[in-house]
């Protein structure tokens, strides 16, 4: 007697969404099935339009990037959408220095009364 299988009543067809896959220098693997770009820590302002990281720039090291999905390009950045990328940025940096073992403080600045960046005086 062989084993077999067959396709019959408990079989289903799955559909995948097919997925834009991000393989880091340390080989992890990251997926997203939405459509998504690539923003520097450094460019992000309250109430400026949200940039893309130009495809011809090479990532700076040291740097903090953010995936996005491409609904937010070229959107403002409210104080409310700054402070969760600060608490995700914050998180995922705390994750990454504890699974290295290296548990170093991370300081957590509030924002000035008039938010980030440059253009915080700024009249519109």
């Amino acid at each position: 007697m062989g084993s077999c299988m067959s396709a019959g009543e408990g079989s289903r067809v799955v559909n995948v969404a097919p997925t834009a896959k991000v393989i880091g220098l340390s080989g992890d693997l990251r997926e997203t099935a939405a459509a998504c770009f690539l923003c520097s820590s450094d460019k992000l302002y309250c109430n400026d339009n949200i940039p893309a990281v130009d495809p011809e720039e090479p990532l700076q090291l040291g740097q903090i990037y953010f995936v996005l999905p491409l609904e937010k390009l070229r959107e403002a950045l409210s104080q409310g959408d700054m402070a969760a990328l600060a608490v995700k940025a914050i998180s995922a940096l705390a994750a990454a220095a504890e699974a290295d073992g290296r548990r170093r403080k991370i300081r957590v600045v509030a924002p000035p009364e008039g938010g980030w960046g440059r253009r915080m005086n700024r009249r519109r």
